[in-house]
């Protein structure tokens, strides 16, 4: 591993910005790639009982160049391991779980955050799928020092990112992510030499987004047609969108807006075209996975289960 920089870190998370998509370790990798000297990888992952369980791809990379790794159950545990590293800085992307002041304040220079919002709108765990959810056109990363409290540290840097009507969350969380690493990058070694300094954030307009459970895949189509369409963009992945058509429970793929006028939930046909009434215009199912079968496009359900509907 080179070492241009003679700068130490310990890097915190497996840079999962978003649910269900799956993450590369663009931010690790970038560090590495300009000569950072990475002492240690610290992720928070839990054995899974599922004979599918993935490898995190932040494990997988971090092997790879000999960096160490450390999944401890708590931070408390490998707290005297990161002390004697004596790293210059600890950097921040998807750990999930609140950091101590006491460890961020080990590192001579803190722990630097990436988080995918424009801070202070969206602090939490789901800014991306909330950005959606809200119909927002613009959104960001912000390059923070971490603070005990959650997303409230002052901001280093800010870069934004329009959202397209057309992209889906997965090319959000990409474009999020590649920004973001070309912007820590870009100030990384003026933050540890202390010559760019953070700015409070305006802690009064401070918005919050919540965590996602199971129960918002469930598609209630006693919403309109385009709050739907959000839904199913934001929750693509994990946990998905479904409804029941032709006595088959359905994740829904990609959907568009007919202006048509039908009973919310009712599920018609026209011209080989499959479309659901909401309560302002009708969804049309443009791509779906009836359970046990491969995604396809409404052309191959409707051929199989026509009869049925």
């Amino acid at each position: 591993m080179t070492n241009k920089n003679k700068k130490s870190l310990v890097f915190f998370g497996n840079e999962s910005l978003a649910s269900g998509v799956d993450s590369d370790p663009v931010i690790l990798r970038a560090l590495v790639e300009a000569g950072y000297d990475v002492l240690a990888l610290v992720v928070h992952e839990r054995a899974s009982r599922s004979r599918k369980q993935k490898t995190v791809a932040s494990i997988e990379y971090a092997t790879s160049v000999g960096i160490p790794v450390l999944n401890p159950e708590k931070l408390s545990d490998c707290i005297d391991e990161l002390r004697e590293l004596k790293a210059d800085a600890g950097i921040l992307a998807a750990y999930g779980k609140i950091i101590p002041k006491s460890l961020i304040d080990m590192f001579p220079a803190g722990i630097i955050n990436l988080h995918p919002s424009l801070l202070p709108e969206y602090r939490g765990s789901t800014p991306i799928e909330q950005a959606i959810l809200d119909g927002k056109t613009q959104t960001g990363i912000s390059i923070m020092a971490l603070a005990p409290e959650m997303d409230a540290g002052p901001v280093f840097s800010q870069q934004t990112l329009e959202i397209k009507p057309d992209m889906t969350k997965a090319e959000i969380v990409s474009q999020l992510h590649v920004l973001g690493a070309s912007e820590l990058i870009k100030i990384l070694d003026r933050i540890l030499d202390k010559e760019l300094l953070p700015s409070e954030q305006d802690h009064t307009k401070a918005t919050y987004c919540g965590q996602i459970n199971t129960e918002a895949s469930v598609l209630d189509f006693s919403k309109p047609a385009n709050q739907l369409v959000l839904e199913i963009i934001a929750y693509a992945g994990w946990p998905k969108s479904r409804t029941t058509i032709a006595g088959l429970d359905c994740v829904i793929g990609s959907v568009c807006v007919a202006q048509k006028e039908a009973l919310p939930g009712k599920i018609y046909i026209e011209d080989n075209n499959l479309y659901i009434g909401t309560a302002k215009d009708s969804l049309q199912i443009l791509k779906l996975q009836p359970s046990g079968k491969n995604l396809m496009d409404v052309r191959a359900f409707l051929a199989g289960y026509r009869n049925r509907l």
